[in-house]
């Protein structure tokens, strides 16, 4: 389980224990946070279950975050970075009692040579869903990128911290 003690906002949320804390950054001056979950199995040069959650103040509409977000997607695409990609869902959702945006998208994550060495060996099929709602004067954004193979342990996991998701006013 998670508890967001350290600023604001403050949250919690329960996760799977194959899943690792890899940061939690809170930034009560910024004021926003951000979390980063990883499965404990991950291989630098794979890309297997990453979750993350990011809250900032320096955006107000889900809606704006949201476009961004899928225009950055197709972005990756046109520069090279992935291929195939497709919108595959735009839905209005309730976490936590407030309605926001998800949207589902796959794509294929092409190699890369990362600064450290480490490289992607072949393309990766990828599946990410990412769900944006405004909430206490900020954008709340949560994010799961998948191994399109372990796409539907990781679905379950990321429904699993969305249903156990709270916000502490």
């Amino acid at each position: 389980s998670f508890l967001g003690d350290k600023g604001i906002p403050l949250f919690s949320f329960e996760y799977p224990s194959s899943y690792d804390l890899k940061s939690y950054q809170s930034m009560p001056a910024y004021p926003g946070t951000s979390v980063i979950l990883s499965n404990s199995t991950v291989d630098k040069n794979t890309i297997t279950k990453h979750i993350e959650i990011f809250v900032s103040q320096f955006s107000t509409s889900a809606k704006k975050d949201m476009n961004e977000c899928i225009a950055e997607y197709e972005r990756g695409s046109q520069m090279g970075f992935s291929s195939d990609f497709i919108l595959k869902n735009k839905t209005r959702v309730t976490v936590a009692g407030i309605t926001g945006w998800e949207i589902t998208v796959s794509y294929t994550f092409l190699p890369t040579e990362s600064v450290d060495g480490g490289s992607l060996k072949e393309p990766t099929p990828v599946v990410g869903r990412d769900l944006f709602f405004d909430y206490q004067g900020m954008v709340w954004q949560a994010s799961l990128y998948s191994n399109a193979m372990m796409y539907d342990q990781a679905d379950a996991d990321f429904d699993h911290i969305l249903q156990t998701f709270k916000i502490m006013d």
